[in-house]
């Protein structure tokens, strides 16, 4: 009996958790104007990664941009990356200044606790 009504509680709770998008760690995938943007990020770890279409780029500043839009949720969420003197550039690019709007990028970094993309690793990619 017990595990008759784990297995009807748990269902429903499965449900909800995918439902609302509540999970430990979290992933987006979206298509973009025929782009393919993949997000991915673990809280616990403070690691992420991004695949995908950059939005805009700061050169000045260290930064460029991605814009993700959440099907589900009618609505888009715009995330800043900065770059330091200890990103390493490959694929093509030798400094952010070579990053321009519409290029895809792979980048991987630290998510420090304040919530800043700090990129240790940035490349054109061909997604």
């Amino acid at each position: 009996m017990r595990r008759i009504l784990f297995s009807v509680l748990a269902v429903p709770a499965l449900f909800l958790a995918l439902f609302f998008g509540v999970s430990v760690t979290h992933t987006h995938d979206a298509s973009a104007a025929a782009s393919h943007t993949s997000v991915s990020s673990d809280s616990y770890s403070g690691s992420f990664s991004y695949s995908g279409p950059v939005d805009s780029v700061d050169a000045s500043a260290g930064t460029f941009t991605t814009v993700y839009y959440d099907w589900f949720d009618d609505s888009t969420t715009t995330t800043t990356y900065y770059v330091n003197s200890s990103t390493v550039y490959s694929g093509g690019l030798t400094s952010l200044s070579d990053l321009h709007a519409g290029d895809n990028v792979d980048a991987e970094g630290t998510i420090l606790q304040d919530g800043t993309y700090v990129v240790t690793k940035l490349s054109l990619s061909s997604n």
